[in-house]
Formats: C-alpha cells, structure tokens, sequence
C-alpha cells in the first residue's frame, strides 16, 4: 500500500469539493491546509515527513510537496491528485500519518508535471518546485507572509529576476498580488514578466496594459485586462493565451477575454521577472507569492479550482481514524 513497513497509526480521508467543476480535473496540484483543530500534529514527525497520501482505493503514495511547516499553526502541503471528476462532491484521497520510522517522501517535482515550467513558492529559499533547472535570483526582496505560506514584499527597487526565458506559445501566468498602491499610468510596471512573450502588469503607460495579461501576437500588442483589481489586499491573477484567444482572471473568474488571434506570442531573449518590468527600472510595490508559468493554457475550471484550493474552500476534512 504505502511502499514501506506499515507502522502508520492515523489516517483521514480529504474529500473534494468540487460540486461547481465543469471538467475532470487530470494531474490537478491540491493545497491541503492543516491546523490544530483539523490535524494532530502531536503525532507526527519533525517537519511532516511521514505524511503520505493515497487514492481513494488506496493506491499510492502519491506526489506531494510540503511547502511551509509549522506544527503549531498552519501548514501548507501540495499534492498531485490523479483526477479528480468533473462536478464531484465524493472524490477523495487519504492521509496517512504517525509512523515512527518513516522517511522523507516528498517528490516535488512531480507534484508539478506536466507542463509547469517554473513554479516558485517565494518562501525563504526562493527555490523553484518544478525541477525544470530555472533559477531566482533575488535583489533585496523581504521574507514576509504571504498568502500561502511564505512570500516576499518589494518596497520600492527589490524585485526577484529568474533564469526562465524560453519563448512558450502557449502559457498560463500565476501570481498572488497584493499591492501597496494604486497602479500607475506613468510607468510599465510587471509583477510577472518577460516582455514580448507575456507580461503580467500592474502599472503601464498605455492604459489598456494597466492590470492586465500583455503580448506581442500577430505582430500587435494585444491584451486583456484584469479589471478595477484593488490595491491593500490579495487578488489571485492569471493570464492564459491558447493561441486564438488571450483571457484574464481574477480571484478564480475570467474578467476579460481577446479572440481572434493567431499565432504565437514573439519571441523575445529576455529572462522573467518578478516584481519589475524587463528593460526599465520600474518596480512593483507590495507582496508577491506563487508565482507559476506553463507552457499550456490551464482551462476556466482549472483556475477557478486552483483559487478554491488556495483559499480554503476546495477540500473537506474527515475525523482521524486509527490505522489497524
């Protein structure tokens, strides 16, 4: 069952609330939460590390990634669920914990596959979860909470400059955002971006590209917007492109949506950027957590699902049972 001695004393089964999902949800990344109250930590060990977790007909151990752990408070735990059916409110997995013996088995990597080329957490180590080889490197940006786990706040100049710059025709762009100010129309000012091929922004000169996805396809700029998003608190943002149409979403809802396009973005050399725009010193001001980009266009039911996940709202938790 678990691959290993099986000394686990606890278990609880994670049901999926998924009663609004238009489609199966294939290789889907949950964020399950725990905290006193919900989970026993009193039994586990040091920085989780016998947490497995098993389909609903106890096949397993599947992929998970512990991202931020705190045995007194909240913890934050990716896993991959193999699929997870369109408008189900049974489908379930298992937590397996309390084992005195076990190993580490985390396997982040897997946790985001396929199509993830770049995922970071933005916690201390600004590591990147993927395993695609991409590297951050950071200019001054500041650990501080963020909206899953850890994330980091610029003040003003900070920004983080990753090594990702592959062209990709097809993407999806993530970021939690929460910035300090209103945006600005007197500077081009990315949260996630690499120019040509996508730019996720805040600020800009031209007003159509103020909060909003951003590319240069069919030799135009062309964009979508993300709305009147505020500024003060947390607003999950996406930009997907499937190579006719350009769609924004915010907090799990399309907001805006360009059809008519053809083509692939242009390429463009430059490395991604969080927190400043590519070729000028324009900065955004604020937290940023989650930052992922795809080389596929995630569905409508996908982001609405990933918003629910991450808030709070996706997953219910069964009593701990006792393993036999």
């Amino acid at each position: 069952m678990l691959g290993e001695p099986c000394d686990w004393t606890s278990r609880m089964q994670l049901t999926f609330l998924n009663s609004t999902g238009t489609e199966a949800l294939d290789g889907f990344p949950v964020l399950v939460i725990l905290e006193p109250g919900v989970f026993d930590y009193s039994a586990t060990l040091a920085e989780g590390r016998d947490l497995r977790f098993l389909d609903s007909d106890l096949s397993g151990p599947l992929p998970h990634e512990i991202e931020h752990w705190d045995a007194a408070g909240r913890s934050f735990v990716w896993v991959r669920v193999p699929s997870i059916p369109a408008g189900s409110t049974t489908d379930h997995i298992w937590l397996f914990w309390g084992s005195p013996t076990a190993g580490d088995g985390e396997r982040p990597s897997e946790v985001w596959a396929p199509g993830y080329e770049a995922v970071f957490h933005l916690d201390e180590t600004l590591g990147e979860s993927a395993g695609t080889g991409v590297v951050a490197t950071d200019y001054g940006t500041v650990d501080a909470e963020g909206r899953v786990g850890r994330g980091r706040e610029l003040l003003g100049a900070e920004h983080i400059e990753t090594t990702f710059a592959t062209d990709i025709p097809r993407f999806t762009v993530e970021v939690w955002a929460h910035p300090a100010a209103p945006h600005r129309p007197d500077a081009n000012v990315g949260i996630v971006q690499r120019n040509e091929n996508f730019q996720l922004n805040w600020g800009h000169f031209t007003p159509e590209f103020q909060r909003a996805i951003g590319a240069h396809i069919g030799g135009a700029w062309v964009s979508a917007s993300f709305g009147e998003v505020a500024h003060g608190v947390w607003g999950y943002l996406v930009g997907t492109y499937d190579g006719s149409t350009l769609r924004a979403y915010v907090d799990g809802g399309e907001t805006d949506a360009l059809a008519g396009l053809s083509g692939d973005p242009a390429p463009d050399g430059s490395p991604t950027f969080i927190g400043r725009n590519v070729g000028a010193a324009w900065y955004f001001r604020g937290l940023v957590d989650e930052v992922r980009i795809s080389s596929v266009a995630r569905s409508a039911a996908w982001i609405e699902a990933q918003h629910r996940s991450m808030t709070g709202s996706f997953v219910d938790f069964g009593p701990e049972e006792l393993v036999e």
